[in-house]
């Protein structure tokens, strides 16, 4: 016969990638002759992202079957020996399967027949004629923590202490419902707090972002609470790169805190409205009435006003330590004034009440005493200054109130004989 042979080689294909499927490269892979791919029996090695292992390879001739038949097959062993920077290699054992196949023809070449035997080597890998191999991430997790602050003041600026403050998941701040408190005149909010772990974002972006709500709870005494809502906005934030020196990809995951859009705010308490402590000043002023006035601890009472009343004769009143004398008839015109009131046990008090039937203002008269009084705490002095002010606004009201009621008086009764003798007439 004349015969001749021919050999036709398989190929398996091998393709290496990430996890998210994209081609890496880098990576260095063992073909063994035994499952247990021991280190330095390697039948060959590759290191490219995408390679194929074919029956043709010279490395493999010793390995190819001598016989046809499943049952004759020979099975190499493929594994991945090492990873690129940064990754985990696939330990995964991939059996590598070579068979044998025979076939003769008959063929006729210009005019000449030949048996032609053809000798055909398949190959697969894991069964299949091709596979990837996938390599993961290492990766190393690091967390930042952001955190607010908050500080309470008073009206004029000085820190101030024994607040307590709620931090609530919803906006309407319902008592009962805090996440946590927080005591002091100032603290911290930190998003690594544990009570608020399970608060915080779980994905990246302002659209996600995280609101909670702090709003006091208790004052100090004597001090209006803040009876705002301040929103606490978290957000998160991941970003991934290589470490060569862990060889691992480090993400860092950073949560963000605003506390009214800002890294710190200051909660300021008033005092309550009822409680004074010097420096404030009342005022009642006009024609006929004292001013009064409040500052601090010292307390005094001007009065300076004119009252006219028309008529005849003169009437003076002078007030002192808390009496008043007359001097004249009632009609004419009213004008007093009084020192202030200073405290340390000394009075200073001036009063003069000119009537004059003029029906003009007049010009007061000044007159001066210092009476002494016996000495008492502070706190009864401002009150016996604050009343002894009170009396004296009221005696010149009443005062103004006669000179009123008597004018008015005397119009009438003018106004009655005036037009009655008309009418008779």
């Amino acid at each position: 016969k004349r015969t001749k042979e021919e050999w036709v080689h398989g190929n398996a294909t091998v393709t290496t990638k990430d996890e998210a499927g994209e081609a890496l490269s880098g990576l260095t892979i063992g073909l063994y002759p035994s499952r247990e791919c021991a280190e330095n029996t390697e039948i060959a090695i590759y290191s490219e992202q995408s390679f194929a292992i074919s029956t043709g390879l010279d490395a493999l001739k010793s390995c190819l079957p001598t016989e046809t038949g499943a049952e004759h097959s020979t099975t190499l062993y493929l594994k991945q020996k090492a990873a690129p920077i940064g990754y985990n290699a696939d330990t995964t054992v991939y059996p590598v399967i070579i068979t044998k196949a025979v076939n003769t023809e008959l063929v006729e070449e210009s005019n000449t027949y030949t048996y032609v035997t053809t000798i055909t080597y398949g190959i697969a890998i894991d069964a299949r004629n091709a596979i990837d191999i996938t390599n993961k991430k290492r990766i190393k997790e690091e967390c930042v923590n952001g955190s607010v602050t908050v500080t309470s003041k008073d009206e004029a600026g000085e820190a101030l202490s024994s607040l307590s403050f709620g931090l609530y998941p919803s906006q309407e701040c319902v008592e009962g419902t805090e996440i946590t408190t927080y005591t002091g005149q100032s603290f911290t909010i930190s998003t690594d707090l544990s009570a608020l772990s399970g608060h915080l974002p779980t994905e990246t972006g302002v659209e996600n972002a995280a609101a909670l709500y702090l709003k006091q709870k208790a004052a100090p005494d004597g001090y209006e609470p803040d009876t705002a809502i301040h929103p606490v906005i978290i957000t998160m934030a991941t970003v991934t790169a290589l470490d060569s020196n862990d060889n691992a990809f480090t993400t860092t995951t950073t949560y963000g805190i605003t506390i009214d859009t800002e890294s710190e705010i200051t909660i300021t308490n008033k005092r309550h409205s009822d409680s004074n402590t010097g420096g404030n000043t009342i005022k009642q002023e006009g024609e006929g009435n004292p001013t009064n006035e409040v500052n601090g601890d010292i307390t005094g009472s001007e009065g300076n006003g004119n009252n006219t009343t028309a008529g005849e004769g003169e009437d003076t009143a002078t007030e002192e330590s808390g009496k008043s004398t007359r001097d004249g008839e009632d009609e004419g015109i009213a004008t007093g004034e009084n020192d202030k009131i200073v405290s340390g046990g000394k009075v200073d008090t001036t009063a003069a009440w000119d009537m004059k039937s003029r029906g003009t203002k007049a010009k007061p008269a000044m007159q001066k005493q210092n009476t002494s009084i016996p000495q008492a705490s502070d706190e009864q002095k401002e009150g016996e200054v604050i009343h002894r002010a009170e009396i004296e606004w009221f005696i010149s009201m009443l005062q103004e109130t006669i000179s009123i009621i008597t004018r008015l008086r005397e119009f009438l009764s003018t106004f009655v004989r005036t037009n009655l003798f008309a009418f008779l007439k």
